[in-house]
């Protein structure tokens, strides 16, 4: 996979800072002054896009390119297994068939 200017700039911010990888919103304020905006509503207007960064991101990760932290991995995967279990427990109680 070939990766764009934003993508590399993404993986240097978090490689600077690790946590970058758990928050789309505090990777979004570092990419924002990364460009050199002062963080007010022109950064938000002119700079780079949130889904920008938030796509590129997600894809960085899928595609092995950034790691979240264990710490906040862990936190996800179990908070999938309770919705996950929610889920089934709302669908036993209005008998909503599974595929």
């Amino acid at each position: 996979m070939r990766l764009t200017t934003t993508q590399k700039n993404i993986i240097n911010l978090i490689e600077k800072e690790p946590i970058l990888a758990d928050s789309d919103r505090l990777l979004y304020i570092a990419y924002l002054k990364f460009e050199g905006y002062e963080i007010n509503e022109n950064a938000i207007l002119e700079g780079t896009h949130f889904e920008t960064i938030r796509r590129n991101r997600q894809i960085l990760s899928e595609q092995g390119f950034i790691k979240s932290r264990k710490r906040t991995k862990e936190l996800r995967d179990r908070k999938e297994i309770k919705v996950r279990n929610e889920v089934l427990t709302q669908s036993k109680m209005f008998n909503i068939p599974r595929y």
